[in-house]
Order: structure tokens, then C-alpha cells, then sequence
């Protein structure tokens, strides 16, 4: 790998060519698969930065206008297509990162083009356009609209998933498929355009999950970022049944990781409200998604070799601990303070104080995250207001949170493990889950202060 970046890609007379593009694409996949999410946005920038050089992002109907190696590479190469692969990457990266997105465009965005596609196809570019909204209304920017209708892009998700047939949704039978089909390369991209999918909306709608409000698309958001939770943790016992390598596709292990914090803190949430409608609906579901939580857990477990799994499962136990406990009647009351600048620029949990029930979860620069046990629910007003004050009390921890779901790979060749990729892709989960780095302007429902209590300093990204 290393040689191949040497003598091919970071050499600029062979990557200024169609084939050089490609061969940088290929490096950012293996980047990718490796964890080293940081050099994979980054090289996948200068894939954009390379197209755009070479004029693919203004299409043409004679391919060979391009700089090409080899005179057969411009035989049926379509620029469209391909700048919506780099424009893929890109996207998902960014999304994950918290970072911007490259400037790269394509025709192959357009009404017509779109309708010329297959429907999978078509599909994938849906979801490229919804990830273009989505970090618009994160990252905001000069040229970008300040605000992005949360009901406009809930609207493009449906309108993407209705692309497909109703049986095309129903979770793979990877285990099945890979009995009888010799190629079962099919199945598995549709996981993963699946996975995408229901990780967008999640994204969309995770900063409205932990919001008290009475208006109508707070409880819609919840719900529906509840429903994608629990589709995304189904689809991965079903692909780690069929395929447990602990190298071999690492990002559904941290969607499943980010899966079970929402689902885990919903729960939690709710039991502080009482009186809310999801609340009495979860108290149903409960069995079904605690055996979810628990059987992603023991995959996980499986994998005791790998670090990234061995950390991914502990703070996902500390996690299920808290809502067992939440669940036999015991009050939680969740506050946030602060972290020292200098301190820790990790994050991990632990419990600081296991007799009290005491868990903290350390945010690289936005704080920690105390969940703390506190008044039983039956104490609880008919609002669901919970006092934060015995939590405002409780000192920082210094201690870092290792969840390191960064598509992390603990394979000899890959050395340490890339904390900076840690940081951005906590900063960019937390940031959306407690709204910090929403520039929606949409309706501004009242964050649930019974669940959280945040500082107006982090209100304002100090």
C-alpha cells in the first residue's frame, strides 16, 4: 500500500488521468476500510480536486476529450457516472467527519439524468442529494441556504425509498443468499444502501430525539429516528450472521454502535416523561429492543481480539447497565459540564462511581456527559421535569472516552489508532444528537431539560 501511494498516487503526472483519478478513489477505499477515515476525506478531496482539473465535472458526450493512460479506458467511461462515485465517498465521509464536503459537482444529479438511471442507481444518487442537505444545514456557509426544511428532506427519504419495491426493503437473507448464490455481491450492496438510508434519516432527525415539546414534529422525529435504529441494529445481526470478519465492512459495526446510544438514551429519556405518547409505546417495545441491544452486544464480544470491538461493546454494556436500571423504576437525572481546555481530547465512559450509579461520558470539546441516578419516576411532576441539581454538582471526569467506532482496523499494518477521526466523528454524532451543529431555523422546540442540561457556553460552541 504504501509503495502504491509512493510510485502511483502521490505522483502527479499519473494521477492527472482518468485512471490516476481511479487509482486515488482506490486508495480512499482502502483508507476507508482501514479507519484512517481522515486520509480517506482527504483523498478523496484531491480525487475532486483532480476531476474538476480535468473538466469531468462538465460531462461530455465524447469521452475521449479526456486524459486518459490508455486509449481503451475512454471506451464507454462516462463522466457523470463517475463523478457521483467520488461525490459518494465524499458525502458519507464528511457526514461521518463532521467535516465539509468537497465542491465537486455532476450533471449526474439532474432530473434527466436521474430518470435515465436503474432504480438502484437512482437510489444512491437520492442519497447523495439528501447528504448534500443534510450537511448544508450542519455546516451552513456563505452560498448555502441557512436553513434546509426538515419536512422537505424527510420527504426526499420517502420519496428514494419508494424508488424500490416494498420486498426490496425487507432485511437481507445474506446467510441464505451466500449458500446458493455464487455471486452474493447483489445482496450485500443492498445492506448497504440500506444501511445508508436509514442512517441518513437518523442523522436527519437526531436533533429532535432528546427535545421536549409538545409540537408534532418533535414526537415525529423521535419516532421516527427510534424506527431507524432499530431497522439499522436488525440489519447488522443479520450481516455479522452472515459474515463476522472483523475487517470486512467496519462501518456497519459503528452504525450499530450509534444505533443502540440513541435507542438506549430514548429510553432513558422517556422514562422521565411519563405522561409523553412515545413513552408508552417504547414501554411495549422494550423486550424486542433490549434483546437488539444485547445480541449486537454479544456479536461484539465475539470479537475479543480486536480492540475496537472489545471497546465498542464496553461502553455499550455501561450504556445497557444505565437502562436496566432505568427500566426497574430507578431515576436518572443527566447534566452536562464543561471539559478543561487542555484535558482530555479522547472520549471513553465509565462509571465514576458504581455504588451511586454514577456514568460518565467524556465529548472531546463539548463536555461530559453525567448520567446520574436520581429522583424515582413516580416523583416526577406531570410535565416529566426532572431536577439536574444533584448532578451539577458532580466533578468532571478526565477520564476519555475510547467508543473509537471510527471504521478503525486493528490489523498489524495499521498502527495506532487515529484519535483525531475519534474526535470528528463524536463531535459530528453528539453534535447532531444534542444540536449543536444544526443551522435549521425551522420550529424551536424546548430541549428537555428533565434528560439534559446544557451550559450556555456549549449552547453557543465556546
Amino acid at each position: 500500500m504504501d509503495a502504491a501511494v509512493r510510485v502511483v498516487t502521490s505522483n502527479d503526472k499519473l494521477t492527472a488521468s482518468v485512471e490516476g483519478i481511479e487509482c486515488i478513489m482506490i486508495e480512499a477505499m482502502i483508507q476507508n476500510y482501514a479507519g484512517d477515515l481522515h486520509c480517506a476525506w482527504m483523498t478523496a478531496r484531491r480525487a475532486s480536486a483532480v476531476a474538476q482539473m480535468l473538466g469531468l465535472h462538465r460531462g461530455s458526450s465524447k469521452p475521449s476529450t479526456f486524459k486518459v493512460l490508455v486509449p481503451e479506458t475512454s471506451s464507454g467511461f462516462d463522466p457523470d457516472q463517475f463523478c457521483c462515485r467520488i461525490i459518494e465517498m465524499n458525502r458519507y465521509l464528511s457526514l461521518t467527519l463532521g467535516l465539509p464536503q468537497s465542491s465537486l459537482e455532476t450533471r449526474g444529479f439532474g432530473a434527466e439524468a436521474m430518470a435515465a438511471c436503474h432504480p438502484l442507481d437512482r437510489i444512491a444518487r437520492l442519497q447523495c442529494i439528501i447528504a448534500d442537505r443534510i450537511l448544508s444545514r450542519r455546516v451552513g456557509g456563505p452560498n448555502k441556504k441557512k436553513s434546509e426544511n426538515i419536512q422537505h428532506i424527510d420527504e426526499m427519504l420517502k420519496e428514494a425509498a419508494a424508488l424500490m419495491p416494498s420486498q426490496w426493503w425487507l432485511t437481507p437473507d445474506l446467510d441464505a443468499n451466500n449458500l446458493t448464490a455464487p455471486n452474493p455481491l447483489p445482496e450485500v450492496a443492498r445492506a448497504m444502501y440500506q444501511f445508508s438510508h436509514f442512517h441518513l434519516v437518523l442523522r436527519l432527525h437526531l436533533p429532535y430525539v432528546l427535545r421536549s415539546s409538545g409540537n408534532s414534529m418533535c414526537e415525529h422525529s423521535k419516532a421516527t429516528a427510534i424506527h431507524s435504529a432499530r431497522e439499522i441494529m436488525s440489519r447488522y445481526i443479520a450481516f455479522r450472521k452472515w459474515n463476522t470478519g472483523v475487517y470486512y465492512c467496519r462501518g456497519v459495526d459503528y452504525l450499530s454502535f450509534i444505533a443502540l446510544i440513541v435507542l438506549c438514551l430514548v429510553h432513558i429519556d422517556a422514562r422521565n416523561q411519563p405522561m409523553a405518547q412515545h413513552e408508552v409505546v417504547l414501554d411495549h417495545s422494550r423486550p424486542s429492543d433490549r434483546a437488539m441491544m444485547e445480541r449486537t452486544v454479544g456479536i461484539l464480544r465475539t470479537m475479543e481480539d480486536d480492540a475496537i470491538a472489545t471497546k465498542l461493546s464496553r461502553i455499550m454494556e455501561y450504556l445497557l447497565q444505565v437502562e436496566a436500571a432505568s427500566a426497574s423504576g430507578i431515576g436518572y437525572n443527566t447534566s452536562t459540564s464543561e471539559v478543561d481546555e487542555g484535558l482530555a481530547t479522547e472520549c471513553d465512559g465509565r462509571f465514576v462511581d458504581e455504588e451511586n450509579g454514577v456514568l460518565q461520558l467524556q465529548i472531546p470539546y463539548f463536555g461530559t456527559i453525567t448520567l446520574q441516578r436520581g429522583l424515582a419516576p413516580s416523583t416526577v411532576t406531570a410535565a416529566g421535569i426532572l431536577s439536574t441539581q444533584a448532578c451539577e454538582h458532580t466533578q468532571p471526569s478526565l477520564t476519555a472516552w475510547d467508543n473509537q467506532w471510527s471504521l478503525l482496523d486493528s490489523s498489524e499494518h495499521m498502527g495506532e489508532l487515529d484519535d483525531w477521526t475519534l474526535q470528528s466523528i463524536n463531535e459530528g454524532l453528539f453534535g447532531d444528537l444534542l444540536g449543536f451543529g444544526s443551522t435549521d431555523q425551522g420550529p424551536e422546540p424546548v430541549l428537555d431539560e428533565s434528560f439534559i442540561h446544557i451550559p450556555s457556553s456549549l449552547e453557543m460552541g465556546e
